[in-house]
């Protein structure tokens, strides 16, 4: 028999969870796919599971813009255009994408976008940002949660890279490569997200260097980039679920940091 202590743990647990697959969700789809049907399908519960926990999608964004401020709910017009049209702009294209269809998703004439985005590519450029931006908070988080160990850090971080290339935002991150070119604003933007990305892996390969976990003779600058090349590669390469071999791709960068 069940009693009130296993019921409180596995509550807790099932509540725990339900916030974890929200996160992923936002962080890998967006917000706008953060509906209850993805969430009890993904955590495998039932509704009436969710409702146990939380009373509505509501209370449930509530209590996650309590625990984390990394998070850009759309608190104004500015925003959640932005948030919009980087799901329209990922599903569909840029070019496929009008300024009629994000200004009715907001519910907005589509002349009153022109009074937060001088055009669509401006409102793009703004998608690109906000999807760089987003990209850092969440290998901040990841690095703040296993901060005392680079081995879980290195698997948590190649794990999120794995899901992120699956998620149709993705495409913004190399829209940002390709756009760098010839825009100075964003040009700057994907040059600090590329630094960033470089000096958090250089980071986490000195710290396992001090822990005598990965070889003390590796130079961790080219190690870093060894990472960035390897994942830059794969998302302009050929189509692959980089999520079915996320684990082997673990293994053998942990191997080239051991053996290096």
């Amino acid at each position: 028999m069940t009693n009130k202590k296993e019921v409180f743990h596995i509550s807790a647990e099932i509540h725990e969870r339900i916030l974890k697959i929200a996160k992923d969700i936002i962080d890998t789809e967006g917000i706008k796919f953060l509906t209850i049907s993805r969430i009890v399908s993904k955590c495998e519960i039932s509704r009436r599971t969710f409702y146990e926990s939380f009373t509505s999608k509501e209370d449930l964004i509530n209590e996650l813009k309590e625990i984390t401020n990394r998070y850009e709910f759309p608190s104004n017009i500015r925003n959640e255009l932005i948030l919009k049209a980087l799901v329209l702009f990922s599903q569909n294209g840029y070019i496929n994408t009008d300024m009629e269809t994000i200004a009715t998703s907001v519910g907005i004439k589509r002349t009153s976008i022109y009074a937060y985005f001088e055009s669509k590519e401006d409102l793009l450029e703004n998608c690109i940002l906000y999807e760089l931006e987003k990209r850092m908070a969440f290998t901040k988080e990841i690095i703040e949660k296993y901060s005392n160990n680079p081995i879980h850090i290195l698997r948590e971080y190649i794990r999120y890279n794995c899901r992120y290339s699956n998620s149709p935002t993705s495409i913004l991150t190399s829209l940002a490569r390709s756009f760098a070119l010839n825009n100075k604003r964003i040009e700057k933007a994907y040059n600090n997200f590329i630094d960033f990305r470089i000096n958090k892996i250089v980071d986490l390969i000195e710290a396992g260097m001090s822990k005598g976990l990965f070889n003390n003779n590796l130079n961790s600058i080219k190690a870093a980039k060894v990472y960035v090349t390897m994942f830059n590669g794969l998302s302009q390469g050929p189509s692959i679920d980089l999520m079915s071999i996320e684990e082997q791709l673990f293994k053998m960068y942990y191997t080239f940091l051991m053996s290096s």
